[in-house]
């Protein structure tokens, strides 16, 4: 019985993990029928390993614009891929030349004194985690959260 168990545990694995990697699944129907003239815009700044505001509260349903400045004289990474999955992505608008879009991301890095603009709805309540990848910048303090209501 206990082979069993785990012998399922295993097979159902990849498929918890296949789920969680999966884009919301109606973001495009979201991001049409959003009032993007309503959108809140939040400012984040980044500096020598920190966030400023460290900690994000957005609301589900809700159209936002985050701003991603890096004030820093190093480049920085705003990593959240369990966030970035569970929100209805509009658009990465780079300084205001190029657009990118796609289903979701896991990352993004914004170059020093670089600007990244978040067009998201936040769409699957929950708290996560959102940090630097590069270098000791996360042991530094470069780490926050990122809470849907």
């Amino acid at each position: 019985m206990r082979t069993l168990a785990a012998v399922l545990v295993l097979m159902l694995t990849p498929v918890v993990a296949l789920a969680q990697a999966t884009p919301v699944p109606n973001a495009a129907e979201l991001v049409k029928a959003a009032d993007w003239k309503a959108m809140e815009t939040i400012t984040v700044v980044m500096g020598e390993h920190h966030y400023t505001p460290q900690d994000l509260t957005l609301k589900a349903g809700k159209p936002y614009k985050i701003e991603l400045k890096n004030e820093g004289d190093k480049d920085h990474y705003y990593t959240a891929p369990e966030f970035f999955q569970n929100v209805a992505w509009r658009k990465v608008m780079v300084n205001k030349q190029a657009e990118i879009k796609a289903p979701y991301f896991s990352a993004v890095e914004i170059l020093k004194k670089g600007q990244l603009d978040l067009y998201l709805i936040p769409v699957n309540k929950g708290s996560y985690v959102v940090y630097c990848t590069i270098d000791d910048h996360r042991q530094q303090g470069m780490e926050g959260r990122i809470t849907i209501e």
